[in-house]
C-alpha cells in the first residue's frame, strides 16, 4: 500500500526532527535538496520533463519563417592565350551571397504539430508532478533514514574510538 505524499512527508519531517544533529550541521532542507539532486527517480522525471518541454519550440518552428544564407569566394587566376594575339592575364576574386527568406502561407500540419506540441508540454509537466509528488514525500522519508544512519555511524564510530584509546 502506498502512503499518500503528506503522511510521508510528515514522517520523514518527525524523523529527522527526533535525529536533530548539532547547529554547526546542515539543516533538513539542504539535506533534503542534496538527496533530491542525487535521486535517480528524480533526475529521470527531472529530464523527462525539459524534453517534454522543448517539444514547444519544435512545435513552433514549423510556423516560423526559414532563413538561410550562404557565401562563396573564389579566387581566379586566368592566362589565355591565342595564336597571334598577346597573352592575357587576368587575376580576381569572385564573390557571391545569398539569403533566402521563406514563410510558407498556411499548412495544416505545422499548426496540427504545433498544437499537439503544447498538449505534450502539459502531458510532461502533469507526469513530472505525478512521478514527483509521491517521490516528494518519501524522499523525505530516506532523508529522515538517511540521517538516522548518519548518526547510528558516528556513534558507533565515536565508541570505537573510545575503546581503542581506553585499551591503549
Amino acid at each position: 500500500m502506498q502512503l499518500p505524499p503528506f503522511i510521508c512527508l510528515t514522517a520523514g519531517l518527525m524523523i529527522g526532527a527526533a535525529t536533530a544533529v548539532p547547529a554547526h550541521a546542515a539543516d533538513l532542507l539542504s539535506i533534503f535538496r542534496d538527496a533530491q539532486k542525487e535521486d535517480a527517480v528524480y533526475a529521470s522525471a527531472r529530464a523527462n520533463l525539459l524534453a517534454g518541454q522543448e517539444k514547444l519550440p519544435q512545435g513552433l518552428s514549423g510556423l516560423l519563417p526559414a532563413v538561410t544564407a550562404s557565401a562563396n569566394t573564389q579566387y581566379n587566376d586566368r592566362d589565355l592565350q591565342v595564336r597571334g594575339t598577346p597573352s592575357s592575364n587576368a587575376r580576381y576574386n569572385s564573390n557571391t551571397l545569398s539569403v533566402t527568406a521563406t514563410q510558407p502561407l498556411f499548412r495544416a500540419q505545422n499548426w496540427i504539430s504545433y498544437q499537439q506540441s503544447k498538449n505534450q508540454v502539459t502531458q510532461s509537466e502533469a507526469v513530472f508532478m505525478q512521478d514527483t509528488g509521491a517521490q516528494w514525500g518519501c524522499e523525505s522519508v530516506r532523508t529522515g533514514t538517511a540521517l538516522i544512519e548518519g548518526r547510528r555511524w558516528r556513534t558507533s564510530r565515536l565508541q570505537a574510538r573510545d575503546l581503542i584509546d581506553s585499551s591503549g
